[in-house]
């Protein structure tokens, strides 16, 4: 009688194709991973571009506001400090600020480029209220708040008329510029690309930009420019 020998082969995986296997799901989870890690990095860079575009629009607009709507009596000093930044000061701006829960008048604002740190700079606004001559013995109150993120680059610039050249300093007895020009570079930005907005300043505001006279970027709403920008206070 014969006996059938039966041969079963093994249908499993070989300790080398297991590893090849787990090699190639490694591969792939990493891949996704650094995809999933590179879109948002990017997700998070588009959002703070466009939030530091937004914070621009409203420093701009509020800037615009303050210097289209100077009377005819305000005087404008503009002067670079020791320390190489620049400040302008503004007297009888037209403009309030809050305090103790009431709305003051500004005697004097002094918008500043102040060093956040090595290399980044922001715009600082500083008021100061008008005391009446029988309220002298009240003590005066000041305000000071930040109005633009930081930057790497801040330059302010003003238009002078008779010569239709822009100046590094102003100073008050030459009355008030045509225009104010204000020259940034957005911290966001990777190269020296440099951004402009240009302001109409008093009386200059209402002419036509037909007047050999550059567009100032917007229009002002008329109102007392009041400060609302969110950004953080000044310490």
């Amino acid at each position: 009688m014969k006996h059938r020998r039966f041969h079963y082969t093994s249908s499993g995986f070989s300790l080398l194709e297991v590893i090849l296997a787990m090699a190639v799901i490694a591969m792939v989870v990493s891949l996704i991973m650094i995809t999933v890690r590179s879109n948002i990095a990017l997700s998070n860079s588009i959002v703070e571009v466009q939030v530091e575009a937004r914070q621009q629009t409203q420093t701009n607009d509020y800037l615009r506001t303050l210097f289209n709507r100077l009377p005819a009596e305000s005087q404008v000093l503009f002067e670079t400090g020791n320390d190489g930044l620049q400040f302008i000061r503004i007297t009888n701006p037209d403009t309030s600020f809050p305090s103790q829960g009431k709305e003051l008048m500004a005697r004097d604002l002094t918008i500043e480029t102040i060093a956040t740190n090595q290399d980044a700079y922001a715009l600082q606004v500083s008021l100061q209220n008008w005391v009446a001559e029988e309220a002298a013995d009240l003590p005066e109150h000041t305000y000071s708040t930040r109005i633009s993120k930081p930057m790497r680059h801040l330059e302010f610039l003003f238009y002078s008329q008779n010569d239709q050249v822009w100046l590094t300093e102003w100073q008050a007895e030459l009355g008030k510029p045509k225009m104010v020009k204000l020259v940034y570079t957005p911290s966001s930005v990777d190269s020296d690309f440099q951004q402009e907005a240009i302001f109409l300043v008093g009386s200059s505001a209402t002419q036509s930009s037909n007047n050999n006279t550059p567009n100032s970027g917007g229009t002002t709403n008329g109102a007392t420019p009041e400060l609302q920008i969110d950004t953080q206070p000044a310490n």
